[in-house]
């Protein structure tokens, strides 16, 4: 068995591969289909939408289980190369951006069940799957997105 050894000039981090993630997120026309669909940032933000979910996408495939956790790409080491990571705060911030209102819906028993439909966010995944291979064109799908919050000891910003 061989094996080759390099040595390299650069910092090299345990989150060297997520930066291939990023890269292929790039490839794929992610980033560029997310500036896209969240364009109404206001004029003056420091960080694009799709630098803000690459950073998240670092976050949750390296572990992290909360928003604050992007804390531990904001160093030195992981701002180069073209890679900048925005705080938890700036990621609360793009999801406030990009809310809507419930829509309340009331059964035939009186029952009031809350639903919350965000046609941008809903075009940006069916784009995304799309543009990824995951979804073909011709195909028609229906999709059931559910979210269920749970309680848990930490908190974000």
């Amino acid at each position: 068995m061989r094996a080759k050894i390099e040595k390299k000039s650069d910092k090299i981090g345990t989150f060297g591969g997520i930066f291939q993630t990023i890269d292929f997120f790039r490839h794929l026309g992610l980033s560029e289909l997310v500036d896209n669909t969240l364009e109404n940032r206001r004029f003056n933000a420091k960080y694009r939408p799709s630098e803000i979910v690459e950073g998240l996408l670092a976050n949750y495939c390296s572990g992290g289980t909360c928003i604050e956790d992007a804390n531990t790409f904001r160093t030195d080491t992981y701002t180069r190369g073209g890679y900048r990571f925005s705080s938890p705060d700036t990621i609360h911030k793009l999801f406030r951006e990009n809310e809507v209102p419930d829509t309340v819906v009331t059964s035939d028993s009186g029952n009031e069940y809350n639903f919350n439909i965000n046609a941008r966010l809903g075009d940006l995944l069916v784009k995304a799957l799309l543009k990824s291979g995951q979804l073909a064109k011709d195909r028609t799908c229906d999709f059931d997105y559910d979210n269920v919050l749970l309680a848990c000891e930490k908190y974000d910003a």
